[in-house]
């Protein structure tokens, strides 16, 4: 009963101490404060980290241990994630070893959602401890960093491709780039380029997905390629995952090309002597037939290149220059173009190479003056010399134009000469001033050109109207304006001053201002008395020199007839006598009147004597009738009867009726005034000029009328000598001409109209002075038939024209040239010694003596000369494969150098050459099958077959590497394994197909195979934390040596 009472006293005793322990520590940790709580994670934040995609109850892994301290053996510490884990992914877990509780962080078991670093790469977790036993709390935060894994496979876009490509592409050419993406991070997201089967004659580079050609193509044999490019991961080939990636379709067309053509390679360079002449070497690569020619198929309009051959094959040529280039035609050089043509049917034609030949000591022309400005009479007919224009430095054959523009359409330039004329007349008042640009050789120099039009008195002055009409009341005072007549001239200064004067010489009531073209009444004006009607010539002329315009006008002034007359009575003082028994209605006078102005009609009234109406008037005839019976006691009546025309009234008529007896005859007696007959016969006087036949007015039209054409003075010959270095701008001949008339109808300008095509005549427009312009160079032109045309200034224009023969005299002014400076000359090497080679031609342009010509010979050698011929002697292979013979021949004191290409034929003494002889490349291990390594290239500089060169390898290696025979291309056919094999050496050797042997050489290739990291897993321990039995190493120390190791 001893030992129960004992272990349970002694478990009591074991209580009351940690409950007195516990109490002490409370008070101790209340004293001390917050920052002194015994429950405290060793960090305030940790970093640690997850793959992606981890399993369930997967542990983050840390670099530092995460936990609590142990330092109460009662604790019984609990770990939460509180905040962070929105997801619920993670889940918190205590692990206790020794005196250090072990925070652990999990993934849940029960969670179905996986971590996705594409997703979300990190979470920040807050972590809770609860300490159970004493209820303390503590708080941590901890990073949790997602890691990537390759989960994801390299994606194209787009997916597929499709491109066109012609059969004579040549080697290396990329023909498309494929381009994949891979959304892992760091080496997850390395991938690789391959085809998934071979694909010749295609490689794709594996880093870049650049589809290059290694192989010529045949678009007969196959004229499309489909291909699978696949992209996959590295590190999952390295686990032995294959194919782990994607494709993408490539369709590759071939457009048919020229079978097999010819191709210039490479891009040829000209090469230029001191002396200027330009030597090009050109290798033709032929296709499936031999090479037959090479021309030249553009760059050379002047034909101053020839090809040479070089070589029995055919395969290289050689283009020289064999005349003089004019590079101020080409200023920036030639761009010439070559072309090969095989000797299949029909020939097929190389692509054609573009060779661009710099100028060669070129100084740029530049005209002699930036702008010319010249002054040009408007009275210069069609073809009038303008200026000459020149450049400098003085070029040989340079060519001259005009840009055009809408100024230039009035103007031609001679190409040769530079010399300008005009193709049209000129009005100063349409436009007095040409601005256009001239050019030499294509735009190579440029001057501008204005063309100021003199103003010269060639417009006669323009009434505004054709014919001018007005009227005019008589009896206007004198003085009053009529009409007033304006003319127009569209000259300047005083040749467009106008003036204005009567063209009739008879005597007219008018006169005109000269100045201001009013016409006016010069005395009075009556239409009763006068002309009713006025034809007037009124003449417009201007001040101009050396003579003046006249234009005539007509101007008809019509009178208005006026009210300015009374009427008047043709009888008066009228005695009547009548019966007291006249009937009513009886006529007892009839009265009438006259008015002059004819404009209204005459009415009668009874001014007086009627005021008991007995009587009545008819206000029209005038007639006076009896009204109403006379009353019985009436003895008589003094009638006053007037005329009126509604604004003047006449003079009373008396007319006095006397009543008789019953029975008695009316009587009637009047007084005649004779009015009419006085009117009648002034009326006659008025009007006589209009019935009768006038003169015409006579005035002088001398100046008007352009009545005659110029004439030649008969003394100007027929033709004329001229020798061709006759001083330029000197007179040669005056041309003289006349004409009768007056006025600008005498005046004459001359021009040549034909016959001057180059331009190097000019003519006085004024003068007639023919001078020369510009050189004369009989050997190009003897003679010349000069067409001088004279016109007169009259309207219409007059012209009169003469034929001069110019005949050309020569001088010795041309050296001897050679019908080119170059010659190119094949010789054989087997030539027999004393062969006449080459015959050389000189011509001399002069005539007689002066063109005669002799050989000689400059070169310092054993040729012969004296009979136009080289002799050269026994040629012999291997010693010079090029002569240059240099001739010269004299002639007086000019002389010219021809230089003759000897050229001798190939032999196949060139091996192929490798640059460099060493290649030198580093491969990684993983590389795909069909990995373009490198290209070896050799060259043989011999021609035709002997240039032709084809590649192999000594050892392949067990089939790992391929070499294309004909492109040089090395490939890699195997895997590559750096731990089994980390260097390759293989030899190259490349033959050319040479007669009557062919030569080899070789080149190495070191290959260094680069290791690549294949381990997939890391060292891990078996256990997380480890607890020594004896304490001597604690259990945070193995912890971390455990990490150490990672």
């Amino acid at each position: 009963m001893e030992v129960p009472k004992m272990a349970s006293l002694g478990t009591t005793l074991l209580a009351l101490a940690s409950v007195l322990l516990h109490s002490a520590r409370c008070q101790g940790i209340m004293g001390k404060g917050k920052d002194s709580l015994p429950l405290k994670f060793t960090h305030h934040l940790y970093n640690a980290s997850i793959f992606e995609n981890s399993a369930p109850r997967t542990y983050v892994e840390t670099p530092v241990k995460m936990g609590i301290e142990v330092t109460d053996v009662f604790w019984e510490i609990k770990y939460n994630v509180v905040s962070g884990d929105d997801d619920r992914l993670f889940q918190a877990e205590e692990v206790k070893v020794g005196d250090f509780c072990f925070l652990r962080i999990k993934t849940r078991s029960s969670n179905s959602a996986q971590l996705n670093r594409e997703v979300r790469d990190s979470y920040t977790l807050t972590v809770a401890a609860t300490e159970n036993t004493f209820d303390f709390q503590a708080k941590t935060k901890v990073f949790v960093q997602v890691l990537d894994t390759n989960d994801l496979k390299p994606l194209f876009y787009p997916a597929s491709y499709n491109h066109a490509i012609r059969e004579d592409s040549p080697l290396q050419s990329s023909v498309v780039r494929v381009s994949a993406t891979d959304a892992d991070i760091g080496s997850n997201a390395q991938f690789y380029y391959s085809f998934t089967s071979r694909a010749d004659p295609f490689v794709v580079d594996p880093f870049t997905g650049t589809v290059s050609l290694v192989r010529k193509l045949n678009h007969t044999r196959t004229d499309r390629y489909d291909l699978t490019v696949l992209a996959e991961d590295r590190t999952k080939k390295i686990s032995g995952v294959k194919k782990f990636g994607n494709v993408a379709r490539v369709t590759i067309n071939v457009q048919k090309m020229a079978m097999s053509s010819p191709v210039i390679t490479p891009t040829p360079k000209p090469t230029v002597s001191t002396d200027g002449k330009i030597t090009i070497n050109v290798h033709v690569e032929a296709g499936a037939k031999p090479v037959e020619s090479l021309v030249i198929v553009g760059g050379d309009p002047h034909k101053c290149f020839e090809v040479i051959p070089l070589g029995v094959q055919g395969t290289d040529f050689q283009v020289i220059s064999t005349k003089r280039i004019n590079w101020s035609q080409s200023p920036f050089g030639l761009n010439m173009s070559l072309q090969a043509k095989d000797r299949s049917f029909p020939s097929l034609l190389s692509p054609a190479a573009h060779i661009h030949i710099p100028a060669y000591h070129y100084t740029p022309l530049a005209f002699l003056e930036d702008t010319y400005i010249l002054p040009l009479s408007e009275f210069s007919p069609p073809k009038s010399h303008v200026v000459k224009v020149s450049v400098t430095p003085v070029a040989y054959n340079v060519t001259f134009s005009i840009k055009n523009n809408p100024d230039s359409t009035k103007f031609k330039i001679n190409p040769k000469t530079g010399i300008i004329i005009t193709t049209e007349t000129f009005d100063y008042e349409r436009k007095d001033r040409y601005e256009f640009d001239v050019v030499a050789n294509h735009g190579e120099a440029e001057t501008h050109i204005v063309v100021e039009i003199m103003d010269e008195n060639d417009n006669s002055p323009q009434f505004t109207h054709t014919s001018y009409q007005a009227t005019l009341d008589e009896n206007s005072p004198v003085g009053s304006s009529v009409v007033k007549v304006f003319a127009i001239d569209k000259d300047t200064g005083k040749n467009g001053f106008v003036t204005y004067t009567m063209a009739s010489l008879g005597p007219l009531p008018f006169i005109i201002d000269p100045f201001t073209g009013v016409i006016s009444t010069s005395e009075h004006l009556d239409y009763e008395l006068m002309k009713r009607r006025y034809h007037l010539r009124v003449w417009a002329s201007d001040s101009g020199k050396p003579f003046s315009q006249v234009s005539e006008c007509p101007v008809t002034i019509t009178l208005n007839n006026m009210n300015d007359n009374m009427p008047l009575f043709e009888r008066v003082g009228c005695n009547t006598t009548v019966p007291q028994d006249v009937p009513v209605g009886h006529t007892i006078a009839e009265l009438s009147a006259i008015d002059v102005d004819e404009l209204q009609q005459l009415r009668y009234v009874f001014e007086s004597g009627n005021e008991l109406q007995v009587f009545s008037i008819d206000p029209v005839s005038g007639s006076i009738t009896l009204k109403q019976p006379i009353p019985l006691r009436a003895s008589s009546f003094d009638l006053r009867v007037v005329a009126t025309d509604g604004k003047h009234l006449s003079e009373a008529s008396l007319v006095r009726v006397t009543v008789t007896n019953r029975g008695d005859e009316a009587t009637l007696v009047c007084q005649e005034t004779g009015i009419f007959k006085q009117l009648t016969d002034k009326l006659i006087e008025s009007i006589k000029p209009m019935l009768t036949s006038q003169e015409e007015d006579i005035f002088s039209d001398v100046h008007i009328t352009n009545r005659h054409s110029p004439k030649f003075d008969s003394s100007i010959p027929g033709s004329i000598d001229l020798i061709e270095d006759h001083p330029l701008n000197s007179s040669i001949i005056q041309f003289k001409a006349t004409d009768t008339d007056t006025g600008f109808n005498s005046k004459l300008v001359y021009a040549i109209s034909s016959g001057n095509e180059d331009g190097c005549f000019s003519i006085d427009v004024f003068s007639g002075d023919l001078q020369l312009v510009c050189p004369l160079d009989r050997e190009s032109k003897e003679f010349y038939i000069l067409n001088v045309t004279v016109y007169d200034l009259g309207i219409p224009q007059t012209s009169a024209w003469k034929f001069i023969a110019v005949n050309v005299m020569d001088v010795n002014d041309n050296p001897p040239v050679f019908d080119q400076p170059r010659y190119v000359v094949r010789v054989p090497e087997n030539t027999e010694q004393d062969s006449i080679i080459f015959t050389a031609q000189a011509i001399d342009p002069d005539v007689d003596t002066s063109g005669n010509v002799q050989y000689s010979l400059l070169t310092s050698t054993d040729i012969c000369d004296g009979k136009r011929v080289l002799w050269i002697e026994k040629l012999h292979p291997g010693t010079t494969s090029k002569s240059k013979l240099k001739i010269k021949r004299n002639l007086d004191l000019s002389c010219s150098p021809l230089w003759t290409l000897l050229v001798l034929q190939d032999i196949n003494d060139n091996p192929p050459k490798f640059v460099p002889k060493v290649y030198k490349i580093k491969v990684p291990e993983d590389v795909p099958v069909g990995t373009l390594l490198v290209w070896v290239e050799g060259v043989d500089l011999d021609l035709g077959s002997g240039g032709i060169v084809t590649y192999n390898l000594k050892n392949t290696e067990g089939g790992i590497f391929r070499l294309d025979a004909s492109t040089g291309a090395l490939i890699l056919e195997r895997e590559l394994d750096f731990e089994r094999r980390p260097i390759y050496n293989l030899t190259v050797r490349a033959v050319d197909h040479g007669l009557p042997r062919s030569l080899s050489s070789s080149c190495f290739v070191e290959i260094q195979v680069l290791d690549v990291n294949e381990n997939l897993n890391r060292p891990v321990f078996s256990e997380f934390a480890y607890e020594g039995s004896d304490g001597g190493c604690s259990c945070g120390d193995i912890r971390g040596d455990a990490y150490s190791l990672r």
